[in-house]
């Protein structure tokens, strides 16, 4: 073992003797500690010497490394006896830590007595351990890690004469290894070379191969193959036989195995041996039923069949003692009995339930049942039954709705117990078995042990490890390092155990980087040993099914760069864990018999920031403000574990009980002064007594809490609010007395107080009418606190109440807390000594929520005075800090080089203005203050004043980079002198804000209309043949009226759906079905390759997707394309069948005929009704020639695109290659669901099949290549990465090379994957290089039964090069544009220069375009020199939402609280991203979901009652109500959004959007008119009624009253008047820019005609309300107006003169809450420029008109800074300070009360940065700054961006130096550094450091810390008193750089080295202080980002803006935006 620093060990459950010596860890150790990991983990021994030898068998054999060789040994000349021992002395050549020996043994002739001595000078010795064996084996001998040189193994008796030693090896502990590979049993043998090496540098030192016992299927290293050998054993062995098999050693093959182990172990690797298999086709009799709960049948290895689990046992024995001599084989796991080999009952099923129902289990549970009854009788006589015999005993099931507290049911309690008994002779008889060959290290996995629901699946962690302890040399792991409470409760019972130092901990290979991080932040935080990686297969793309590809290169995914980062930190550090005064109690007993018993309550409030949560998103951070408690259940309780410990916690949320014994213990423990807290009235107020094996107590209050609870009466709680009572003790200081929070609970049945109390007793919660809610109780020495309220999602439980509350109270019982901290921002945990270097080990990991501008603030307690201390960040994954605690002094960190802070705001309203005051939690230096709204394109930044890779450039106008304007703005400007033409465009970049905005100057030109009336159709425009718009016959040649009716029909009408067509059609049930007659079109010529149309309806019934049955009288329905002169049919083709589809027969679905054989002639569409009856209807429109036009050369060329292949030839004419046997022989034209016309599917002919396709070859001569692509890569469970490393993919390749030029995998778009997505590809790298499009299918039956079959395949279509030619000249047209285009270059948006040379905002809302790859260009088309150039700055967006969010109406409190809630579909808390896929943007953190309780779940969910007040209500929907093509779903529905009145009568409903949505599963807004509502009160509910196993869910945000301001809803809202705007609202047009997807357009009726839309009253939300204005003023005929409810106007705006949507504004002054009416206005009956249109009338804005702003260091005295004007509508002003300005306090004083916090999303705040020195050289690694300068941020660049190790150390003299910092694995040209600030004037670097070019150094001004207000009310987070005129910062503040020349030659850290040190105000207490005691300051809330450069006065840039995000509704605390600086 390792030296303990204050270990506990029980030795009653030790049967070892071990002689423990605990000796003081020397602190000389190197400062900087490198990685070990790749040298070997055996002590290295430099000799051995014996008392005696035979000839050839000298004791150096024991030291060559051969120990395999049982004639290479040492053998001494006689027989050892007790009083003539023979021995064998190790020398080390140093002094070196160890604790361990094994010895191999020549067979048969080992050590039957002996004991180890150790020495540091050869001569004297003591004994450290001794042993007797009963059978000859490898020695193998453990204790306390100790000091020695020598070490000497005495041998007092042996086997035989020979006592023959092969080899010795010594180690440090049983298990020295940090790393190593737990899933390593895929087969091995083909893992290449350079996999080998990558294993290596990812740190890993031991791996695990596992042995397969006769799995044919299994990869791993068979050592049975007989038993599926056809030949011997056809039908496998029989339970009769395997015995006599496996116990037989010559019936096991190890060749294989000892090559593939040797293979490892040559490579320097240690073996983790495993075992797996145990085939059904080896075994067939072990294979049985099992059965759960519910009836559900798994076949697996029976766990209850004898002979299975004794043939598990003998085979790992045989096992062992093959490898036994083989000390490279570290250690073996015990392959148990559940489903993932743990030592568990989980049976595979989901979701988990108890599974002891096969006949085996039943069988097994009444053998017992009779061997403790005896008599039927006596077992009646207990349970009440009336068995004849015990073979009628039905085994109990759980209640799972059981409406008692606990299930008290004595043949319940039997079934339990019989559970845990059966586990124990397990556990008990493979150890022993073990034991009896073997004394090595044997790895046993807990699964299930500290999990959910022990009752379904394990046993409890700590009777489990209790267990094993006694067996000694047992590693134990934990089988999730993936949740905080996890490493908590494992390490701290091992540690208790004292088998802390055998412990490994797997990472769950997480697909996460943050998950990563916090496994390496709860392993180092909590002492683990060794970290045990899961997921090798998902480390290397060279793995694939199973097997490894030899030659790959091993460069590693994602997730081995994440374990080796965290291997990187692990390998360095080793440190002891934490020790908590603070125990969490999680009551084991509790499970097995609480109500619904799968229960976790202590996950949902240990911590929400540094877990995955598989049971449910916890809500609260306990564990940070609780200084890191442990966790025990019951069997370390009653072992003793409470001793020495100050608080024990029992989180509970329903029933927590335990024994009687550990309540007996727990009593105790109380009154010698410990104290408990516990929740709700089932909190101890039953027990088991394990005598008697039931349960006793009761539901009274004298029950309750043990009888400590303090309560006398018990009453309802009143109210939904707890309060601090007046009454409440002075140690509560964080909570203010009567300050409130909500308690909003489910279960009614919680909700009790007291309504009296004992005498003494000390209320701290009270409910609404004064009730006790939480009391405190002292009893004998010690406390007890107990709430009436069991823990739920509610604000009462979260962190910003009962986390201080506790925080408080466990400081009142004098827990030692050695560090500090502020536990809202991060979690620090002192993770005690290192045991490689002494130093202390200090873990610190941000919260969820913090910034990475937050300043870190660590104080200590006087124990931590003095100490060396290695901080490390966990976020920073590349180097720790090192730093020396000085008493009084706290550590500081700031995480940024450019001085980033972060701080708290408030936000006030009054006489219509917005106060927001922010407290920057310190007094900083300030230079500036910042208003920004530019949030600057990173891609298509001007970077170094060039166009950089981002920008192309054609032609002459823009010359070859960006020019700087008078502020330091690049800027791109055209030649003004010459008048050359050219452009200037970006690459394609992705929308993501709703905004995209520049600056622009210029001139415009003559600017183009499409509205000349003289432009053809462009060349990929289609031609419309016939839509019916005109709402007649007249496009018809003939058309039989009898059966199509005199007219077409719209609208939903003659059997159609309207879904896909909203216009007129053609239908043949016009007048019923049994009509028959045609229809044909006038004659139309062939100018496109292509004529589609929409179809819809039947051709006679459908079975299949493939054929139509046809009409009962023979008939067909057709449409057909006849030759215009001749009538010949040249294509027939019945309507589109989509049976099985998701598509319904009645929807409208593109339908395309392929032309292209037909160009040029004249033509005529026909459509011909044959069928009478049933199925007999069909219809169609949109019939319009589409796809490219043909040219001359036959190319497939169409604007700015080419096509390379898009398969409507029906053939492969496009194709180079194809695999017929895959594709099909000809392009499917079906299989893909939104797929049109002709396209490749690998599925055509069977989904099997693997194979390729390959283009011919093409020449890359535009910027992208786009495609079409559908299909899979494996199944997925979730969006994102597949979990299936398979290899479909779509390729570019070198034609000549057939090099990889671009990769692409299918995305995983979960249920959408199976549709046409486009692909983007940039190939302008490639211009001019012949290349072609390939696509593979790699996905075959072999790979789709890994998984169970299914999604193999994959689809792509229209493969085409976009956009301009490279060297395409710009065409002088007369006019200048600004464009932002389509990957194809299709314009999206337009803007044109605004005829000024002053630089004006161009903005466009591109919120419909998120997601969308697009690209910016600028085009000069004006040659003359004089008024013909343009300009533009760097492009920037922003983001806003439609409209304020509310927490309560979106649930971004992340609680139910408010809602009324029925079922369990909706768990304590609203869903988030940690629990379930985040379905869409803008709709926050939280949402409304059944999906995360289970898809079975139903329950509703109702909103309280409010008022209708706007004519639409509007929410975001998602999820299904079932599933069917035919009736879309359940009819009536289960699943539903309702709007009800008071009485519950429905007004509005609507099912979730299923299929419909689009992406599917992501949410789709929904609308309700309910104009006829308004002034009615109603509810809100959500209804899931649907208990199926899939779509079943659906899910609920942000729900909203609003206007038809979007025309969404068409002209609902709206009144109109004449004919120029039509009767709906336009979506089609000639208007770029619309919001979304209708806009109001007066050249709907046609330009000519005039008219008005008015809107209904409503109310100005302010004074200025923005829209999306297009269109001509035509002389101000046109126009756009408010009025006021008598009709006046009140103002009025001109259309922008632009075809393009541009945002104006109308200010109204003094209307703001008035109600007015919006008026567009069509006056002009001008052809082509008299129309105008509108979109988006909205209240949004950037910044209010004006902003005062005023800075304070003590919040009462106040300086004004600024008073900025006119602000509306611009996006950036600078606010320059005083010198030396000196500030904690911002306040924003804005000219409207509508403004939230969202606001300072746009502030900045520049700090005050000394620049040292900038650029300077580097010599030989060393710089120098010329003098002796302060400095904390150091900035190195290097020439490469080569990932690289090294250290910096600094010096006044350079002679003596000192490290600051480590870096390992850093990556980059650049690496920022931020140390303490030091006074030094050198710096030295060393380590991989060669190309080191320049270092920058910076001081960046540190803040004051200290005060005397916060220490006034101390807490972990409390919040300063706003009202206090106290100086905050009124305490002195020392700045202590660490004296660097007071010891020359010192190599160690200088004190205070890694950060600044400041004073501590208060003093520290022998017990430690409290959070608030030590650190008097509160750095909570929201982010301030502090800028490195500032501009030198204040700008104001822009006009005309008034769009922005301050609507937002978001928390008062949260992080904003980080700006580029």
């Amino acid at each position: 073992m390792k030296k303990q620093f204050g270990k506990k060990i029980l030795a009653a459950v030790l049967t070892v003797s071990m002689l423990l010596s605990i000796e003081p860890l020397s602190n000389s150790a190197s400062a900087v500690q490198e990685p070990t990991n790749q040298e070997p983990v055996n002590l290295s021994i430099a000799s051995v010497t014996a008392s005696s030898s035979k000839a050839g068998h000298t004791p150096e054999l024991t030291n060559d490394g051969i120990y395999y060789d049982d004639t290479n040994n040492w053998v001494p000349e006689s027989k050892p006896t007790p009083t003539a021992p023979q021995w064998l002395v190790i020398d080390f050549g140093k002094t070196v830590e160890v604790g361990v020996l094994e010895a191999a043994v020549a067979k048969g002739d080992g050590p039957k007595s002996y004991e180890i001595q150790v020495s540091n000078d050869g001569s004297n010795y003591d004994t450290v351990f001794s042993r007797k064996v009963e059978t000859s084996r490898a020695l193998f001998a453990q204790w306390e890690t100790t000091s020695a040189r020598y070490l000497k193994l005495v041998i007092k008796d042996s086997f035989s004469d020979t006592c023959a030693i092969n080899e010795l090896t010594a180690f440090e502990d049983i298990l020295p290894h940090r790393i190593g590979v737990l899933a390593g049993f895929p087969d091995m043998a083909n893992f290449g070379d350079k996999g080998m090496d990558a294993l290596h540098a990812q740190g890993q030192q031991l791996f695990n191969l596992c042995v397969s016992i006769a799995d044919p299927a299994s990869p791993g290293i068979n050592i049975l193959p007989d038993l599926i050998d056809d030949s011997k054993y056809p039908n496998g062995i029989s339970n009769e036989d395997v015995m006599e098999y496996v116990s037989n050693p010559d019936n096991y093959s190890w060749e294989y195995a000892d090559w593939i182990f040797e293979k490892f172990i040559d490579a320097g690797f240690d073996i983790w041996l495993g075992f797996q298999g145990f085939s059904e086709r080896a075994f067939p009799e072990f294979y049985t039923d099992i059965v759960d709960e519910d009836g559900r049948v798994i076949k697996h290895r029976d766990f209850f069949n004898d002979i299975q689990n004794q043939a598990v046992i003998e085979i790992a024995k045989q096992t062992m003692m093959h490898f036994e001599n083989n000390p490279h084989i570290r250690c073996y796991s015990i392959l148990g009995p559940g489903w993932f080999g743990g030592i568990e009952f989980y049976s595979g099923s989901s979701p988990e339930r108890l599974a002891v129902y096969s006949e085996g289990a039943q069988n097994k549970f009444r053998e017992w049942l009779e061997e403790k009854y005896g008599t039927i009788a006596a077992l009646n006589a207990e349970w009440g039954t009336t068995y004849d015999k015990f073979e009628d005993v039905v085994v109990p099931k759980p209640i799972r709705d059981n409406t008692n507290a606990v299930d008290d049911r004595p043949e319940w309690a039997d079934l339990m117990i019989w559970k845990i008994e059966y586990m124990d002779n397990f556990i008990n008889q493979y150890m022993t078995t073990m034991r009896s060959v073997s004394d090595k290290p044997i790895h046993v996995e807990i699964d299930g042990g500290y999990q959910s629901a022990p009752m379904e699946t394990g046993e409890s962690m700590g009777k489990i490890i209790r267990d094993l302890s006694k067996y000694g040399n047992v590693v134990v792991a934990n089988s999730n390092l993936d949740a905080s409470y996890g490493p908590a409760q494992f390490m701290a019972t091992a540690k208790f155990y004292g088998m802390e130092d055998g412990t490994t901990m797997d990472d769950t290979g997480q697909l996460e980087e943050k998950k990563h991080l916090d496994n390496c932040f709860n392993f180092l935080s909590r002492g683990a040993g060794t970290l045990a990686h899961c997921s090798l297969g998902a480390d290397y793309t060279e793995y694939n099914n199973g097997t490894w590809d030899p030659d790959g290169d091993y460069s590693g995914t994602d997730i081995y760069h994440w374990t080796k980062q965290n291997a990187d930190k692990i390998s360095r550090l080793d440190p002891e864990g934490t020790d908590s005064d603070v125990v969490v109690f999680n009551p084991w007993y509790a499970n097995l018999f609480r109500q619904g018993y799968n229960k976790n309550n202590h996950n949902y409030v240990f911590d929400a920031d540094h877990g995955i949560q598989w049971y449910g998103a916890a809500f609260a951070n306990w564990t940070h403000y609780l200084n890191s408690p442990e966790i025990y259940d019951d069997f370390p309780i009653m072992d003793g574990a409470l001793e020495g410990k100050k608080v024990l916690i029992e989180p509970n949320m329903d029933v927590a009980l335990t024994t009687n014994a550990a309540e007996e213990e727990i009593k105790s423990w109380i009154n010698g002064g410990g104290a408990l807290v516990g929740f709700g009235k089932d909190c101890f107020n039953y027990s088991f007594n394990e005598e008697t094996g039931r349960l006793e107590g009761g539901d009274t209050v004298d029950h309750w809490m043990m009888g400590l609870s303090g309560g006398t009466q018990v009453t309802d709680m009143v109210g939904n609010t707890v309060k601090v009572s007046e009454n409440a003790p002075d140690w509560l200081k964080s909570l203010e007395k009567g300050q409130a929070a909500a308690c909003i609970l489910q279960d009614a049945s919680q909700k009790k107080a007291f309504s009296a109390v004992e005498d003494g007793v000390a209320p701290i919660l009270e409910d609404e009418a004064g009730n006790v809610i939480m009391a405190e109780k002292k009893v004998g020495n010690g406390s007890v606190l107990f709430c009436t309220v069991a823990l739920a999602n509610t604000e009462m439980f979260q962190d910003s109440f009962m986390s201080k509350l506790l925080s408080d109270y466990v400081d009142s019982r004098g827990i030692a807390r050695t560090v500090t901290y502020d536990p809202e921002k991060f979690h620090v945990v002192d993770a005690g000594f290192d045991q490689n270097t002494g130093k202390r080990i200090i873990e610190v990991s941000r919260n969820e929520g913090t910034s990475e501008s937050d300043v870190l603030v660590i104080g200590h307690d006087s124990s931590l005075d003095g100490v060396e201390a290695v901080i490390d960040l966990n976020w920073k994954t590349d180097g720790f800090i090192y730093h020396t605690f000085e008493a009084g002094k706290a550590f500081v960190y700031s995480d940024n080089v450019s001085g980033e802070v972060s701080g708290s705001a408030d936000i006030t309203k009054q006489d219509g203005k917005t106060i927001i005051t922010m407290d920057l939690g310190h007094e900083y230096n300030l230079d500036s203050i910042i208003l920004n709204a530019e949030d600057k394109v990173e891609s298509l930044q001007f970077k170094d004043g060039t166009y950089a890779s981002g920008w192309s450039v054609s032609g002459e106008a823009f010359g070859s980079a960006p020019s700087q304007d008078e502020d330091g703005n690049f800027v791109v400007e055209s030649d003004k002198s010459k008048g050359s033409i050219g452009k200037v465009t970006s690459k394609l970049f992705t929308i993501e804000d709703n905004v995209l905005s520049f600056y622009a100057n210029g001139y415009a030109g003559s600017k183009p209309s499409s509205e000349t009336g003289t432009e053809e159709p462009g060349n990929d425009e289609p031609i419309v043949v016939e839509d019916f718009s005109t709402g007649d016959w007249s496009g018809l040649a003939e058309v039989d009226e009898t059966v199509f009716g005199t007219a077409p029909l719209t609208g939903g009408a003659g059997g159609p759906s309207g879904n896909g067509w909203d216009g007129y059609y053609a239908t043949s049930q016009a007048n019923g079905e049994d009509p028959k007659g045609t229809l044909k079109t006038k004659p139309f010529t062939i100018q496109r390759k292509q004529l589609s149309f929409l179809d819809a309806g039947y051709s006679g019934p459908a079975y299949n997707p493939d054929n139509w049955e046809g009409g009962t009288d023979g008939g067909r329905n057709v449409f057909r394309l006849r030759d215009a002169k001749t009538d010949e049919i040249l294509i027939e083709e019945e309507p589109i069948n989509v049976f099985g589809s998701d598509t319904q027969f009645s929807d409208f679905r593109e339908h395309v005929f392929d032309v292209s054989a037909y160009e040029g002639r004249e033509v005529y569409f026909e459509m011909e009704d044959g069928i009478s009856g049933g199925f007999a209807w069909f219809a169609f429109t949109n019939l319009r020639q589409t796809g490219p036009a043909f040219d001359s050369s036959g190319s497939q060329e169409s604007g700015n695109s080419t096509v390379i292949a898009d398969f409507e030839s029906g053939d492969w004419s496009e194709i180079d290659n194809v695999d017929t046997s895959v594709f099909g022989d000809v392009p499917a034209a079906s299989g893909v669901p939104n797929g049109t016309g002709y396209y490749v599917h690998s599925g055509a002919v069977s989904e099997d099949m693997k194979g390729s396709l390959k283009t011919k070859t093409f020449i890359i001569d535009r910027p992208t290549l786009t495609f079409l692509g559908a299909g899979w890569n494996g199944t997925a469970y979730a969006a994102g990465d597949w979990p299936w490393d398979f290899g479909n993919r779509y390729y570019l390749k070198d034609a000549e090379t057939g090099e990889i030029l671009i990769e692409q995998v299918p995305e995983n778009r979960l249920g959408d994957s199976d549709k046409f997505m486009t692909y983007t590809w940039d190939v302008t790298d490639y211009a001019g290089r012949e290349v072609y499009f390939e696509m593979v299918d790699a996905v075959g039956a072999e790979e789709m039964a890994t998984y169970g079959g299914g999604f193999g395949w994959i689809a792509v279509d229209n493969i085409m090069l976009t956009g301009d030619r490279f060297g395409q000249e710009v065409v002088a047209n007369g006019y200048n544009g600004y464009y932002l285009k389509d990957a194809s270059g299709n314009i999206l948006r337009a803007a044109y220069p605004k005829n000024s040379e002053e630089m004006s905002l161009v903005t466009w809302d591109v919120s419909n375009l998120k997601g969308q790859q697009v690209y910016f260009e600028a085009i000069d088309g004006i040659e003359a020199a004089e008024n013909g150039w343009m300009g533009f700055g760097e492009m920037f967006t922003y983001n806003y939402k439609d409209a304020p969010e509310d927490d309560y109406w979106s649930f971004e409190s992340g609680t139910y609280d408010g809602w009324e809630r029925t079922g369990d579909a909706f768990p304590a808390q609203a869903n988030s991203s940690k629990l379930g896929r985040p379905m869409g943007d803008d709709n926050g953190t939280f949402w409304a979901d059944t999906n995360v309780n289970g898809e079975d779940k139903t329950g509703t969910l109702t909103s309280k009652e409010f008022v209708i007040e706007k004519p639409f209500i509007s929410f975001l929907a998602c999820g299904w109500n079932g599933q069917g093509p035919q009736d879309g779903g359940h009819n009536p529905p289960k699943n539903y959004y309702e709007l009800i009145d008071t009485e519950g009568n429905q007004l509005r409903m609507t099912t979730p959007p299923g299929q419909d949505s689009n992406p599917l599963n992501t949410f789709i807004r929904q609308y309700w008119d309910v104009s006829d509502l308004v002034g009615q009160t109603v509810r809100f509910r959500m209804a899931d009624g649907d208990d199926g196993s899939g779509y079943a869910w659906l899910a609920l945000d942000s729900i909203r009253q609003e206007n038809n301001f979007s025309f969404e809803n068409g002209y609902a809202f709206w009144n109109f008047e004449g004919e120029a705007f039509g009767t709906d609202a336009s979506s089609e047009g000639i208007a770029l820019g619309a919001r979304g997807a209708k806009w109001a357009d007066s050249r709907q009726g046609g330009s000519q005609l005039t008219g008005s839309l008015t809107s209904e009253l409503f109310v100005m939300e302010n004074d200025t309300i923005s829209f999306l204005a297009a269109g001509f003023g035509a002389g101000g005929k046109n126009y756009y107006r408010l009025v006021n409810e008598a009709g006046e106007e009140i103002t009025r705006a001109v259309p922008p003169e632009d075809e393009n949507f541009t945002m104006l504004s109308m200010t109204a002054p003094g209307y703001k809450g008035q109600k007015v009416r919006f008026e567009a206005v069509d006056g002009s009956d001008l052809e082509t420029q008299g129309w105008l249109a509108l979109d988006d009338i909205n209240f949004r804005f950037l910044f209010p008109d004006t902003i005062g702003i005023s800075t304070s260091a003590d919040k009462t005295n106040w300086t004004e800074a600024a008073s900025l004007k006119d602000m509306a509508g611009k996006t950036y002003a600078k606010v320059e300070l005083p010198a030396e300005s000196s500030a904690r306090y911002i306040q924003f004083e804005l000219s409207r009360d509508d403004v939230d916090m969202s606001f300072l999303n746009l502030v900045e705040i520049d700090q005050n940065i000394d620049v040292i020195g900038v650029d300077l050289p580097v010599v030989n690694g060393i710089v120098d700054l010329g003098s002796a300068k302060d400095f904390n941020a150091v900035i190195a660049k290097f020439a490469s961006s080569a990932t690289r190790n090294f250290t910096v150390s600094v010096s006044l003299d350079g002679t003596s130096w000192i490290p600051v910092q480590q870096s390992f694995e850093a990556d980059g040209d650049s690496v920022n550094i931020m140390i303490t600030k030091i006074n030094a004037r050198y710096l030295k670097f060393e380590g991989d450091v060669d190309d080191l070019e320049t270092v920058s150094v910076y001081m960046v001004t540190e803040p004051k810390i200290g005060g005397t207000e916060e220490s006034e009310n101390p807490g972990p987070s409390s919040e300063p008193d706003s009202s206090s005129s106290t100086d905050p910062d009124s305490g002195t503040s020392s700045y202590d750089p660490g004296d660097i020349s007071s010891e020359p030659g010192n190599s160690s850290e200088p004190e205070g080295s890694s950060s600044q040190i400041i004073e501590e105000s208060g003093s520290s207490q022998d017990n430690g202080p409290t959070t608030g005691d030590s650190l008097p300051y509160t750095v909570i809330g929201l982010t301030a980002v502090l800028g490195m450069i500032g501009v030198a006065c204040l700008v104001n840039r822009g006009r005309n803006l008034e769009l922005k995000n301050e609507t937002i509704q978001i928390p008062a605390s949260f992080s904003m935006l980080k700006p580029s600086v």
